[in-house]
């Protein structure tokens, strides 16, 4: 995946490389910029039954990171990290779990890919956004945040709103009158899919995006950005643009930086 961002101040362009392997129970993520891989990621599930690991790790190793998963068949709820809770539709419920207990990534991902508890998953979160998910999962969410500067914590309603064919209209995150996230989808011409998104980081960071999502493939996808830093005043603007290609299969999941690098040259 290509991601190219324009801005007032010029132009920077990433590649990322994705690489998952055949039974989708392991994916990589590498970072190139200029020529040099700049960070590398490894995901993957572990467990049985109703309890799970979404495990993170660096290509360096020196950060391990983990998620744990918890499912209750009674309610439909998936709890992550003993206070984050998903309470799906029962349909979504039994084929996340049954995915999940294959080890397999890509439907855990879709579920946690608004990030609003702050996971550990950024960057794979292109890979997952790119085809977004709009028919409906979850019914109702209520996550626990950290705040960045204290050890404080705030909680979060999230309200999720669909139409009457089952596909999302909005989505808002609460904690009385502050909204931290809010989203609002619907379908224009030719089967696209237009989203707004309002991301709002304890008031030091807003952010605002407006995406068009064609049904193309291979994926690919361009949003406006603006970013408004109330303690500085200051508004940065951005045009982003993801394209995809697949590459075919490769030896393994986990690459050496020297033979990702190679990869990507002979391709």
């Amino acid at each position: 995946m290509t991601q190219i961002n324009k801005t007032t101040s010029g132009r920077d362009t990433a590649i990322l490389l994705i690489c998952q392997s055949n039974a989708r129970d392991k994916l990589s993520v590498y970072t190139i910029a200029q020529e040099v891989v700049t960070s590398g990621t490894v995901y993957q599930l572990t467990g049985d039954g109703n309890n799970f690991t979404l495990h993170i790790r660096s290509i360096e190793q020196q950060q391990v990171d983990s998620l744990n998963l918890t499912f209750n068949d009674a309610i439909f709820k998936l709890t992550v990290n003993l206070t984050d809770r998903y309470f799906l539709f029962p349909d979504t419920y039994k084929r996340l779990k049954a995915m999940v207990g294959k080890h397999q990534l890509t439907a855990l991902l879709n579920v946690l890919s608004d990030n609003i508890g702050n996971y550990p998953i950024s960057d794979v979160l292109t890979f997952i956004r790119i085809r977004p998910q709009v028919s409906r999962h979850i019914r109702r969410a209520f996550i626990t945040t950290k705040r960045n500067q204290s050890d404080l914590t705030d909680d979060w309603v999230c309200n999720y709103v669909y139409d009457r064919n089952g596909y999302l209209k909005q989505l808002k995150v609460s904690s009385g009158n502050v909204i931290r996230y809010a989203k609002s989808v619907k379908s224009v011409l030719q089967n696209a899919v237009a989203m707004s998104t309002y991301l709002n980081i304890e008031d030091r960071q807003i952010t605002e995006q407006k995406i068009t999502y064609f049904p193309s493939r291979p994926p690919s996808v361009k949003w406006q950005e603006n970013v408004y830093e109330p303690g500085k005043d200051r508004t940065t603007k951005a045009l982003i643009s993801v394209s995809s290609k697949y590459l075919g299969s490769l030896q393994g999941v986990e690459l050496p930086v020297d033979e990702v690098l190679r990869i990507l040259k002979s391709k």
